[in-house]
């Protein structure tokens, strides 16, 4: 009689697997963090937003023991060549000695270049030496700013090599090659086709790397010609613990000052109650000329000026240090405060940049007197002129405050309990720790954490690990009720509630005291919490960002002010930035079979049929190399197609896939051959991979039929072995009982294992063959690895 070989259609009639993900294992590391509220986006991207003309606005906002700074210097400068306009007056105006003629309108502006490398057509540096000895040093953020004008200037001048690139310049840490640094906010004077700009770029990263040593800015564009500038500089905020506690806000904006004063409002703070203390401004301007005044700064509408930035013409082209110029000699800076800055240096050191201030100044009046008040809680910042015109591009200002700060140090991470990484339904566990860095003491201090979306808390989870409460035992387990202990999820509004420190209950926070890191032996008051959520299983899209940041609300114990801030994540760059975790798609994976007769009575001829030859079944998509994409979401066949079967071309040929689908004309007592090929094509690895076939209808199982082929171990001796295996180079055959090898024959009438349970039905009870294969790797490509790939063969007599 003539018969088909059944073959499979779906994986899953015939293989159990245990579906078990390769996960990897997120690992986060921890930068030291600072109070601060970041109010932009940081990170280098490929187009920077624009504006024509921006107000200014906080870009950063920081309190912490440190300091900002600010260091830079022009890429631009009068030109001494022989007919150049009034070149000879340039050597004298670079000094600043030569009156009036001391602005850019009096020269041809030409490029400085002293890098010596041919990529830059213009360049300069700036050596600064940051204490990055002491104590709790860490660079916290560093912006880096460019500005100049792309137009041709006059007395022949020409424009910017190449104004579209106005956006980007080259940049050149300590030890380092030029980068080109993009930014991420281009502002115009005016329109979109405004040839003057100012740009910005975070390149914390870059400085962290970098550290102390000479930076070079290059490839700015800006045009020659009288009336031209360019230049760049960076501001950079670091933690210090031998600093006292600062707020330091840092502002960025494009507007011109001519006769409209331009103000800016910083609050959120309180200086010491007593005694004085330092406040100081920092600033980058462009087109602040020498010989053009009255132009101010004022501070709660008072003059503010030093050595080098007079009360009538504060902004004049100058780099100055708390009234000290920075030249090429420039040692050391003694500021304010006590602490001491530099070395500092510039190449070329030109006391007069020709239209670019860099400057810090201490918060003084016309008469050396401070300006901020004790307990102050806010400062009036204004920029003013009526003779010059110029252009603030970055500024900040910093103020010694007395005041707690749980923010500074407050840091969020999550885990995925069971690793790797994350798909719906693993439960997730957060981490928040704080302390007060601070130099008052914090009072009701309370913490609360949104639910994130797309999760769901997972009941008695919460957890006090650490409290500075010495009658507090720690680690505490609350209950999730409210009103019963220091913390509970309160489910009404869908977020977890802490109350920690000394003395808190059921409704209050408590006092966190201040460590003073300047203190030997001082005790630590860090706060830590945990709570859990699982990640909802009925998440369709991915990639799914899960995002948590956790408040924390606290008020000053001497002065009753709140204060709040938000957590970080420390595994980022990013300040005051939330805890993210990314939701994969679930991967599965999958096992391919193709089931083929390949030999009748021992032999691969029957008659006219050849079942040594390649036979592709056009209504079976999986047994070629060919991807057939127009089968996606076809219910018969949703399993991925592949092209990873070893020694197959297409749908041509195939050395492997040998067999015929139908066997040809048999009788009682002929031996028929099956072979079932497998591939592993999912995802991830195939795990605890079982193998079921049922002997076909009105067939026996020849129980002998591999009994000279080399015995697998762990067989029974002497027993007979009706299962072939080949796989990773090896041909092996199984015993049929349950011994100690990985296959056996289940005979008629015996129970099947569950690895059967997806196998058609049989009209009637011919026994099944079953076979471990254990763990079967992905497939990369075409036979790649050999252990991801193999065939199993039985055979049968026909009744």
């Amino acid at each position: 009689m003539k018969f088909a070989s059944p073959f499979l259609r779906q994986t899953s009639q015939f293989i159990k697997q245990r579906l078990k993900p390769t996960k990897h294992r997120k690992t986060l590391g921890y930068l030291a963090g600072v109070a601060l509220t970041s109010f932009a986006a940081f990170g280098t991207v490929m187009a920077p937003a624009q504006a024509q003309t921006r107000n200014y606005t906080p870009r950063l906002k920081v309190q912490a023991r440190g300091r900002t700074t600010i260091f830079g210097n022009a890429v631009t400068t009068c030109s001494t060549a022989p007919g150049a306009f009034n070149s000879a007056n340039c050597a004298a105006a670079r000094n600043a000695t030569v009156t009036p003629a001391t602005a850019n309108n009096d020269f041809f502006i030409d490029y400085i270049d002293i890098d010596g490398d041919a990529s830059t057509f213009n360049s300069s540096s700036s050596t600064y030496t940051f204490p990055s000895a002491n104590s709790g040093f860490n660079i916290v953020w560093a912006g880096l700013y460019w500005t100049g004008d792309t137009s041709a200037g006059g007395q022949g001048g020409s424009t910017a090599p190449s104004a579209a690139s106005r956006s980007q310049m080259s940049f050149k840490v300590p030890g380092g090659i030029y980068q080109t640094v993009l930014a991420e906010q281009l502002d115009t004077s005016g329109t979109a086709a405004s040839t003057r700009y100012s740009a910005f770029a975070d390149v914390t990263t870059l400085v962290r790397q970098g550290g102390s040593g000479e930076y070079f800015g290059a490839n700015i564009q800006t045009g020659k010609g009288t009336d031209r500038y360019g230049g760049w500089t960076l501001i950079v905020v670091y933690e210090d613990d031998t600093e006292v506690l600062r707020n330091m806000t840092i502002f960025d904006g494009y507007l011109p000052v001519s006769g409209t004063d331009r103000t800016a409002t910083i609050s959120g703070f309180l200086t010491p109650q007593a005694g004085p203390f330092e406040a100081a401004m920092g600033a980058f301007i462009s087109e602040g000329d020498v010989r053009f005044q009255p132009d101010e700064f004022q501070i709660n509408n008072q003059v503010v000026s030093d050595a080098n930035n007079p009360s009538n013409n504060f902004f004049n082209s100058s780099n100055s240090l708390y009234g000290i110029g920075i030249k090429t000699n420039t040692s050391v800076i003694t500021t304010p405060g006590g602490p001491v800055l530099g070395p500092i240096s510039r190449n070329p050191d030109y006391s007069n940049l020709l239209a670019l201030d860099i400057d810090i100044v201490e918060a003084l009046d016309t008469s050396g007197d401070p300006i901020i008040p004790n307990g102050a809680t806010s400062a009036d910042l204004k920029f003013t002129t009526t003779g010059d015109v110029y252009y603030p591009t970055a500024f900040f200002f910093s103020v010694q405050v007395f005041q707690p700060v749980l923010d500074q140090n407050f840091t969020k991470t999550v885990t995925d309990i069971n690793g790797g990484d994350v798909f719906p339904g693993d439960v997730l566990e957060y981490t928040i720790t704080y302390q007060n860095t601070g130099n008052d003491n914090a009072t009701d201090a309370i913490l609360t954490d949104d639910i994130p979306t797309n999760t769901t808390y997972e009941p008695d989870s919460l957890q006090i690990i650490t409290d500075p409460d010495p009658t507090f035992t720690t680690p505490d387990a609350p209950s999730d009720a409210p009103n019963d202990d220091r913390a509970e999820f309160d489910s009404a509004n869908n977020r977890v509630v802490f109350r920690t420190g000394v003395g808190a209950g059921i409704l209050n926070g408590g006092v966190v005291p201040f460590d003073d890191p300047n203190v030997p032996g001082a005790v630590d008051d860090t706060v830590v919490v945990k709570f859990r959520v699982r990640v909802d299983s009925g998440i369709s899209s991915f990639p799914t960002t899960i995002s948590n940041q956790a408040d924390i609300d606290y008020r000053g114990e001497f002065s009753g002010i709140p204060f709040s801030g938000m957590s970080d994540d420390p595994g980022t760059a990013a300040q005051s930035d939330p805890t993210d975790v990314i939701v994969s798609e679930p991967q599965d994976p999958n096992l391919l079979l193709v089931k083929r007769i390949t030999r009748v009575n021992g032999t691969a001829t029957n008659g006219s049929t050849d079942l040594a030859a390649y036979v592709e079944d056009a209504d079976y998509p999986y047994d070629d190399n060919t991807l057939e994409p127009s089968l996606t979401g076809n219910a018969q066949f949703p399993t991925p197609d592949t092209e990873n079967w070893p020694n197959t071309t297409g749908s041509t040929s195939s050395t492997f896939l040998i067999g015929g689908r139908e066997g040809g004309t048999t009788r009682p007592d002929d031996e028929v051959e099956y072979t079932i090929y497998f591939l592993s094509t999912g995802d991830v690895d195939a795990s605890d991979v079982e193998l079921c076939d049922k002997v076909p209808d009105f067939q026996t199982f020849v129980s002998d039929a591999y009994n000279s082929v080399p015995a697998a171990t762990g067989g029974g001796v002497g027993a007979n072995r009706g299962i072939l295996v080949e796989y990773n180079g090896s041909t092996l055959s199984y015993s049929n009982d349950d011994d100690g090898d990985t296959a056996r024959f289940y005979p008629s009438g015996e129970t099947l294992p569950s690895a059967c349970d997806g196998a058609a039905a049989q009209t009637e009870d011919n026994g099944a063959i079953v076979v471990n294969l254990g763990n079967l790797p992905k497939a990369n490509s075409s036979g790649d690895p050999a252990t991801s790939y193999g065939l199993v063969r039985f055979r049968a007599k026909v009744k």
